[in-house]
């Protein structure tokens, strides 16, 4: 005699109904896994499923509206920024396409960098450099990552121009444990006026920047902002250099360098 079918831990059948799909069937048909399928109904992204007696369907919509989900997510959206959308009427999907699109052109990169995995070789050539020798350092200062496993080593790289430009650093005289401090203090500095400025810029669409507001001058306006905001950058840092610097030198810093020469030589 076959086994009885038994309901699952959270009481959704197994099989599939003509009045809509099972938990099993709605993951195979969105390729969601079912534990994120349940996780999604308990905070109320999907409808919970219809039950009759011992069995539970998921009604029909669901699976375009789970599917939905996944794609939002995998352009990198929130669950409660998907809540949000999901709740738009239909007559303002033209505007959330246009939402959408805009979306993906802000988390466009801003500079041309990658991630890549290379061989020592390669990792080397990169750098710059002709000696092995640096490779335990550059994984020390968290520039390349070696994998696990034996045979031929392979190395991931997660930014091949900071592993290029850390071989620029050490060709004029700088060693890769400063030219990671040095990295580091730029990211956490850098990082914060990134924030400000996002938050600057963001809060005055349409009122002072990007037009009325409408997402393709929004658009226009970072694309814009792209490319004038490295330059303003590059600008202000270097002359706040030339000012430090030379508050450096007025103040008797070069002779503080000569006399930390004299005593590192003795």
């Amino acid at each position: 005699m076959a086994a009885a079918h038994r309901p699952g831990p959270t009481g959704d059948d197994d099989r599939e109904g003509t009045d809509g799909l099972d938990l099993d069937a709605l993951s195979r048909a969105s390729g969601v896994p079912a534990r994120t399928v349940r996780y999604y109904r308990q905070i109320g992204l999907l409808d919970p499923p219809v039950r009759d007696g011992r069995r539970a369907f998921y009604a029909a919509d669901q699976l375009p509206r789970l599917e939905r989900i996944a794609s939002l997510r995998e352009r990198g959206m929130a669950l409660d920024a998907i809540a949000r959308i999901l709740d738009e009427a239909d007559g303002e999907r033209e505007v959330l396409s246009s939402l959408l699109a805009l979306g993906d052109d802000l988390r466009s990169p801003w500079v041309e960098d990658r991630s890549a995995t290379m061989s020592e070789a390669e990792v080397l050539a990169a750098f710059g450099s002709e000696h092995p020798e640096v490779l335990p350092e550059l994984e020390a200062n968290g520039i390349v990552y070696r994998r696990p496993g034996r045979g031929v080593a392979r190395w991931d790289v997660p930014s091949v121009a900071l592993l290029r430009l850390s071989g620029r650093l050490v060709g004029a005289g700088v060693d890769p444990a400063l030219a990671h401090e040095a990295h580091e203090v730029l990211q956490v500095h850098l990082g914060a006026l990134a924030e400000e400025l996002v938050a600057l810029f963001t809060g005055r669409v349409g009122a002072g920047f990007a037009g009325a507001g409408e997402p393709d001058e929004v658009r226009e306006g970072v694309d814009e902002l792209r490319h004038l905001a490295l330059v303003a950058v590059q600008l202000v840092f270097a002359r706040e250099m030339e000012q430090i610097l030379a508050r450096f030198v007025e103040g008797g810093g070069v002779f503080d360098l000569e006399r930390r020469r004299h005593h590192d030589r003795r």
